[in-house]
C-alpha cells in the first residue's frame, strides 16, 4: 500500500510548492492537499510555519504526538531565497532540524566565508522582526522597546535599531539616544563598527556571525542555543566560540529547491538517523 502523504503549503509565488510536490513523488509518495484534521498515523505531513493555534500547528502537533512524520518548512538560514529550512516538527531551535556533528560538505558548497571575530566595535545593533503573538518564532511586538530599556541598564554604548525592512514598525518610546536605521542601509554597513548584534531569534544572526560580529538572543527557542546561552548578561564581553561546527549543522538543516524537487531532502529527513534524533 502506498504511504499517505499530505501537504499544507501554499501554492503561490514565494513558496516551494511545486518542488515539494515533485520531491515527495520522487521519494515514492503520492502527495495530496490536507483534507482531514486527523491524518493517517502512517502519513508524512509537510507544512509551512506552524503558527500557534493555526491549522498547521494543530494538525502537526497532534500528528507528531501520535508518532507521525511531520516536516516543517520555512525560509532558509543561509544562501538566500533558493534554500528552505526543513526540520522534523520544527525549525530554528524548536523541534529537530538535524542531528548535530554534521560534516562540512554542505556548508562548503555554499561558498560562504566565516570571517575572523571582530577585535573592536562600538555600537549595539538591535534587529527587529515582523513581530507577532507566537513567540516561538517571532518577537513580541513590544520587544524592541523592552530590550532597548534593558540594554540601557547594561551599557552606555550607542544603539542602532534596525526594523524589518518590509514591516518598518517604529519604536513605541521616544529614545532620543537610539538611532533607527534607514531601510536602505545594508546589513554590511550596519555591521561595520558593531560591538554586538542583539536579536529575538532573527535569521540575520547567522549572517552577523559569518561577519564576525557576536550575537546575543532573547528567544526561548533559537538555533543560536548551540553557541550561546540565552540573555544579554555577556553584552560587554560576548563569547567568541568556534562557529565552524554550528554552520556545518545549520547547512544540514536546510535544502535547496533542487534538492527538494529531486526527493533528496525527504530521503534525509525521513531517514532512520534523523528520525532517531527527534
Amino acid at each position: 500500500m502506498t504511504r499517505p502523504c499530505h501537504i499544507l503549503v501554499r501554492d503561490r509565488e514565494g513558496y516551494p510548492y511545486a518542488e515539494l510536490m515533485a520531491g515527495l513523488s520522487a521519494h515514492g509518495l503520492t502527495p495530496q492537499p490536507l483534507t482531514r484534521a486527523t491524518p493517517d498515523p502512517r502519513a508524512v505531513l509537510v507544512t509551512w510555519t506552524p503558527w500557534r493555534g493555526g491549522l498547521a500547528d494543530r494538525v502537526g502537533s497532534a500528528h507528531a504526538s501520535r508518532g507521525g512524520d511531520w516536516i516543517v518548512c520555512e525560509n532558509g538560514y543561509l544562501g538566500g531565497k533558493n534554500h528552505v529550512a526543513m526540520g522534523r516538527a520544527g525549525y530554528n531551535g524548536w523541534g529537530v532540524a538535524t542531528p548535530t556533528g554534521r560534516p562540512p560538505d554542505r556548508f562548503e558548497t555554499l561558498e560562504l566565508k566565516i570571517e575572523p571575530w571582530r577585535e573592536s566595535g562600538e555600537h549595539i545593533l538591535v534587529i527587529g522582526q515582523a513581530g507577532g503573538t507566537d513567540h516561538r518564532f517571532t518577537m513580541p511586538l513590544d520587544w524592541p522597546d523592552k530590550v532597548i530599556e534593558c540594554l540601557r541598564r547594561l551599557t552606555n554604548r550607542p544603539i542602532i535599531y534596525r526594523p524589518k525592512p518590509t514591516r518598518p514598525e517604529p519604536l513605541a518610546s521616544d529614545w532620543s539616544d537610539v538611532t533607527t536605521a534607514d531601510r536602505h542601509v545594508t546589513l554590511d554597513e550596519l555591521f561595520e563598527g558593531a560591538h554586538a548584534v542583539v536579536v529575538y531569534n532573527s535569521k540575520v544572526a547567522g549572517y552577523a556571525l559569518l561577519k564576525g560580529v557576536p550575537v546575543l538572543y532573547d528567544a526561548a527557542h533559537c538555533a543560536l542555543s548551540a553557541l550561546y546561552l540565552r540573555g544579554l548578561d555577556s553584552l560587554e564581553n560576548p563569547p567568541q566560540p568556534d562557529r565552524w561546527p554550528f554552520f556545518c549543522d545549520l547547512a544540514y538543516a536546510q535544502r535547496s529547491r533542487a534538492e527538494i524537487a529531486s526527493g533528496a531532502a525527504f530521503s534525509y529527513l525521513l531517514s532512520e538517523e534523523v528520525r532517531c534524533a527527534s
